[in-house]
């Protein structure tokens, strides 16, 4: 059984997977958890419990940026421009073709969702590798932003609709996520699972104690 600080406690719906391969799977209810063993690979262990506005996460999980596979599949952060674009199609198709949100003009003749932040934020991706041209590729996608970046760079897009000074003056990184969707004919668990690993790979790099 896997608990939080050997408490016994079970902890369910944690991500186990083996480093650098697509086995992996999630702790049942009772925390248990069924895998095959691959020899000379490291067991990654992760999750999350919210308490308020604060997220903890398991410690031992890499503590660097690495792209997170799963079959065809594959997050890791955009590159280049080109990603970033294939990203804001993807965003444009979800928010305005499917959920009706009215685009501007220039939104519409572009078939693009964007704004004056995306030159700043990190953009995750969900890649799919079966696909050829980088446009199909891009099935999901998350923006992520920092406040250590976000005081130099147009500041948070949430402060333009709440008040969050509070989280301005913690004193710990934040986390700003935004302009989350997954392409319609891959919204399940895995995509989910693996948007979730990506954003958990960011946050134990950059030290992230809270989030937006």
């Amino acid at each position: 059984m896997f608990s939080e600080n050997n408490n016994d406690i079970p902890i369910q719906g944690a991500n186990v997977y083996w480093e650098n391969s697509d086995i992996g799977t999630i702790t049942n209810q009772n925390g248990d958890f069924n895998i095959k063993l691959l020899q000379n690979k490291k067991l990654v262990i992760s999750y999350y419990i919210i308490k308020g506005i604060f997220m903890v996460a398991a410690e031992d999980y890499f503590k660097n940026i690495e792209a997170v596979h799963s079959g065809n599949l594959e997050v890791r952060l955009a590159e280049n421009n080109q990603e970033i674009d294939a990203a804001q199609a993807l965003r444009y198709k979800v928010f305005y073709d499917e959920m009706s949100a009215k685009p501007s003009m220039e939104m519409r003749k572009s078939k693009r969702d964007y704004d004056r932040f995306d030159k700043y934020w990190d953009h995750l991706l969900v890649i799919d590798n079966s696909k050829s041209k980088i446009i199909d590729q891009v099935v999901g996608t998350y923006r992520l932003n920092r406040k250590s970046e976000a005081k130099n760079n147009q500041g948070f897009y949430s402060s333009e609709e709440y008040n969050i000074d509070g989280l301005l003056n913690y004193n710990g990184e934040t986390l700003e996520l935004g302009r989350s969707c997954v392409d319609k004919h891959y919204r399940n668990g895995q995509t989910m699972q693996l948007l979730w690993r990506g954003i958990a790979n960011y946050v134990f790099y950059y030290d992230i104690n809270a989030f937006l």
